[in-house]
């Protein structure tokens, strides 16, 4: 339903503003009515920033603090260990420094330690010589811990903005706007908010310039945007104004996070979105002291450092919190949870630093107020997260008597309880009349638009109202009747959607989540479709909130997983990955590399190509994927240079022999596994590569299992920015067996082949003495190979026969199989690939020889003849010979193993200026010097071969080892 405006209060606005119908209709509808008021909105300045000495105790606090530094007194700063926390305590102890205070900071970790002051903490400083106690973000409701402070001798200054109890703490000072006897005029600042108007304070005092306090407007808007605060009054000032600066930070960490993350222009949605989780991810690892470090650390390099270490804390925190909302959406499903007014959730030591994200995405999935409940063994600890019009604090007040701790805010607490008090709580909980508002309530657009009215100036408009965030959200359009191109369902139980969508020529993509339920297994194909959606980004992009479709079948190419394992991956990846990829590097492990890809062939619309150095590394990754796909993606090399898909895998050589024609091709390149590129930089063909990529960047990303050290370096000299690194180490063990199959054929629970053949022989001879054996070969129809999979996954295979490259198929096998390695490999990249990454222990049987190595590499050299060989073949076979004779020849003499290979080896020599005619072969135009594809690729191979792959072979187990724990080590 559209949002209905009164057309004088819209005239009166456009007349008296001068502003367009459009902005004055979102005025309105944001309650902004009065010109005056309305300009104060469209151009926040200073002048909306209130006397600091409003708030209540601000004199006494100023006053404690200037005595401080006359007589030379220990300033302790004291935050929380979420951003607003972090930011607030950075900008305290940056400016008392600065002016003159000795200061000392503390951020408490969340697990350990828990919210709010900590005794043993006070006493540790107060022996250090602190003397004066001031909290960031905290303090409030700490009755106790600030009676303790006050005996250990402490002046305490509380600075918060949570809600307060009825009893305020014994402190000297206590700042908090929402204190009920305080009548500052504006009560949503975040804790960082409250601590700038202590700096504020100071600052008036001492007669200071006010850029000394608008310096550090880049933090407070950081910590006011995460806290979720409105951004209405004088935080819309704050965010504006922080967001300027933040464009041009000094702070070497925020600098260099922006540009990680690849955020020029940030806007609130950055800062909400992707910004402040990557800080939280620390403090929700018990780590924030890492984020404080990081924004106020002069030091490039410790920043670069503690960037990497803060992107770890954030994909270990993505993976524990998927696996938490995966269970947690199953205890509702099977529990029929979401019939009740306020769903609780509850598992047995769930990392307690994410139980919040975890309880805001359930929200978000059920449309209700959430609790998500973690149980130990010193208690229980919970968080809660609520939808508009359910103030969590007002619902909860009735259940007091069960909480030790509880805080918060209308839409988010914490609380914690004794653990034989859970099953009581839960149970008066679901017995509680909760006065919900309607949740069933028509959704209310903003205005209706047409694709078409989506253009520079109206993007202009909507900018002038920003930052968006709550108290002012985004702005809500319908556009009726569009047409749907292309869609796609992706994320946790395909509840997201990918589309694009068309009206009257105009075409947008657009992306929805949790609205994939309209466009699921029946999949609609409407002539129209009315969708409601926000805009965002000068280059706008549309995000669906909800949808009408007609009842046709749609066909978007949706393909269904059937793979949990790889479900999961893609439900991590789609956190992190976000169009355009261009310009980046992702460091991945194994497993990740694979759905990577994956998401790249099925989510994205841009026509790639991945370019790896030769066939042995894009073949491994091609046999990687056949588990999942059931079309082709093209394979570009020397033997086969037919382009008919949008996707592709070639080779380096492949890529330089025709970069004309694939620069006009594809739209996205990525480089596989960039560190072997960087090892081998010296070669000419990939010097030559490197010169496109960097002159080309918006047309390249790259993705790395290895991580050297100079990894990073080369990204940088190639114009990429690392997006994202997650490295987790294979666990594993080896053993030696040699040559003695029969030995171990009793304790093995799966022979790997490298070679098909190999594979295809092995299963003749055995298959007989074991009737329960199951094999999996990319060589198999699809419908085959899901037929493996199921009975691997029942558990019904005594013995698996499989190729190598399968995305980790062995590790269906479960704890301590043994898995042997039967042939020589390629690649360590295939034993890599039949390890687990999820902390489940196999052993690799180590049962291939040196000869088989040997013959490994024989195999390559026939298969990539070099100039020495194609000349004596020149000169046996003479000026001109039958092609049957001539190939018969080749196998016989031993050039060739067999007729395949000798149909390679007259390519080459194609390439090289020989002719056919006639059914004759006339060599007498041959010339080595001439530019070979094959001959270029066999280079490679052989290089690769020895430096990477053989050198680790010979050295069995210990090499072998090394080479594939080594994150450092390149394979």
């Amino acid at each position: 339903m559209v949002k209905r405006v009164d057309q004088d209060e819209l005239k009166r606005l456009v007349s008296e503003l001068g502003i367009s119908e459009f902005t004055a209709r979102l005025l309105i509808n944001r309650g902004i009515k009065d010109p005056e008021r309305a300009i104060r909105f469209l151009n926040p300045s200073e002048e909306d920033l209130h006397d600091p000495f409003l708030l209540k105790d601000m004199d006494r606090a100023v006053q404690i603090l200037l005595r401080a530094r006359e007589q030379n007194e220990a300033i302790l700063v004291y935050g929380d260990y979420d951003v607003d926390g972090i930011t607030g305590a950075a900008v305290l102890k940056e400016f008392l420094e600065k002016h003159g205070w000795k200061v000392m900071h503390y951020i408490p970790k969340r697990i350990d330690e828990g919210y709010g002051l900590q005794p043993q903490v006070l006493e540790s400083f107060r022996n250090e010589g602190a003397k004066i106690l001031v909290t960031v973000d905290c303090g409030v409701t700490a009755i106790d811990a600030v009676h303790i402070a006050k005996n250990m001798g402490y002046d305490v200054v509380i600075s918060d903005h949570h809600e307060t109890a009825e009893v305020l703490p014994l402190a000297d000072a206590v700042l908090d706007p929402k204190r009920k006897d305080d009548e500052y005029p504006f009560k949503d600042l975040a804790g960082v908010g409250v601590a700038f108007k202590l700096i504020s304070a100071i600052a008036s005092r001492l007669s200071l310039d006010e850029e000394e306090v608008f310096r550090y407007l880049d933090l407070v808007a950081l910590g006011t945007v995460a806290d979720m605060v409105k951004l209405i009054g004088e935080n819309r000032f704050i965010v504006k104004e922080g967001l300027e600066r933040m464009r041009k930070t000094d702070r070497p960490g925020l600098a260099m996070l922006l540009s990680r993350l690849q955020i020029t222009e940030p806007d609130s949605r950055d800062i909400g979105f992707r910004v402040a989780p990557k800080i939280n991810a620390a403090g929700r690892l018990d780590a924030a002291h890492d984020a404080f470090d990081l924004l106020t650390t002069r030091d490039y390099a410790l920043a670069s450092q503690l960037i990497d270490v803060l992107f770890e804390y954030n994909a270990t925190r993505q993976e524990i919190e998927s696996q938490i909302f995966e269970t947690a959406v199953e205890q509702i499903e099977r529990g029929n949870l979401h019939k009740y007014p306020i769903i609780v959730v509850r598992g047995r030591d769930w990392h307690v630093g994410v139980i919040g994200i975890v309880a805001a995405r359930l929200c978000h999935r059920y449309n209700k107020p959430v609790i998500v409940i973690s149980e130990g063994a010193e208690g229980a600890r919970a968080s809660a997260r609520s939808v508009s019009g359910v103030n969590l604090i007002d619902v909860l007040q009735p259940f007091l008597e069960y909480f030790e701790e509880f805080g918060g805010h209308p839409l988010a607490v914490g609380f914690s309880l004794e653990s034989q008090s859970v099953d009581r709580f839960i149970e008066a909980l679901k017995s509680y009349d909760i006065p919900l508002d309607d949740q069933s309530s028509v959704l209310e657009v903003d205005a209706i638009l047409r694709l078409e009215d989506i253009n520079e100036d109206l993007i202009n408009e909507l900018q002038r109202l920003e930052p968006f965030g709550h108290g002012n959200p985004e702005p809500l359009f319908l556009c009726e009747g569009v047409k749907i191109e292309a869609a796609k369902l992706f994320g946790q139980n395909q509840s997201n959607v990918r589309l694009v969508m068309s009206f009257n020529g105009k075409r947008f993509e657009a992306t929805g989540f949790g609205v994939g339920h309209l466009f699921e297994a029946s999949l609609y194909e409407p002539s129209g479709m009315d969708v409601v959606f926000t805009i965002r980004g000068k280059v706008p992009t549309l995000y669906i909130v909800d949808a009408e479709v007609n009842e046709r079948k749609l066909s978007s190419g949706h393909v269904t997983l059937q793979e949990p394992e790889l479900r999961h991956r893609l439900n991590q990846l789609e956190q992190i990955l976000t169009e355009p990829l261009a310009g980046n590097l992702f460091v991945f492990d194994l497993r990740m590399r694979n759905a990577f890809f994956y998401w790249l062939f099925t989510a994205s619309k841009r026509k790639c190509a991945v370019v790896s150095l030769n066939n042995i590394l894009s073949t491994q990754l091609y046999h990687t994927l056949l588990r999942y796909f059931d079309h082709s993606i093209d394979y570009l090399n020397s033997l086969n240079c037919e382009v008919k898909n949008n996707h592709a895998l070639m080779t380096l050589s492949y890529f330089m022999a025709n970069l004309d024609m694939v620069l006009r091709r594809y739209d996205l390149f990525i480089i596989n596994e960039l560190a072997l590129f960087g090892e081998l930089q010296e070669e000419k063909e990939v010097l030559s590569f490197f010169d496109v990529v960097s002159k080309l960047p918006s047309r390249f990303s790259a993705v790395s299992v290895k991580k050297p050290d100079w990894l990073y370096d080369l990204a940088m000299a190639l114009n990429l920015s690392v997006a994202y690194e997650r490295l987790c180490r294979p666990t594993y063990g080896l053993l030696e067996s040699a040559g003695q199959i029969e030995d171990v054929l009793n304790e093995t629970s799966c022979f790997l082949f490298s070679d098909n053949k190999n594979l295809a022989k092995f299963y003749r001879e055995f298959s007989n003495t074991n009737h329960n054996v199951v094999v999996y070969s990319h060589s198999m129809k699809p419908n085959q190979r899901l037929s493996a999979l199921n009975v691997i996954r029942r558990k019904k295979a005594k013995l698996l026969l499989s190729s190598t490259n399968t995305d980790g198929i062995p590790n269906l096998l479960g704890e301590e199989a043994q898995i042997s390695i039967s042939d020589s490999p390629l690649t360590l990249f295939e034993l890599l690939d039949a390890v687990s990454f999820d902390g489940t222990f196999q052993i690799l049987n180590l049962s291939f020889t040196q000869d088989d190595v040997v013959k490994r590499k024989l195999e390559i050299e026939e298969l990539f003849p070099d100039t020495d060989s194609i000349e004596r073949i020149v000169r046996e076979m003479g000026p001109t010979v039958q092609i049957r004779e001539f190939l018969n020849l080749l196998v016989e003499r031993g050039y060739a193993r067999n007729g395949s290979y000798a149909r390679i080896m007259l390519r080459v020599l194609e390439e090289l200026g020989a002719r056919q005619f006639d059914g004759g072969l006339d060599l007498s135009g041959v010339d080595t010097r001439r530019n070979s594809l094959r001959l270029s690729e066999g280079k490679l191979e052989k290089l690769y071969f020895e430096r990477f792959v053989e050198r680790f072979l010979v050295q069995r187990a210990k090499g072998i080892y090394k080479a594939l724990s080594n994150p450092k080590v390149v394979i």
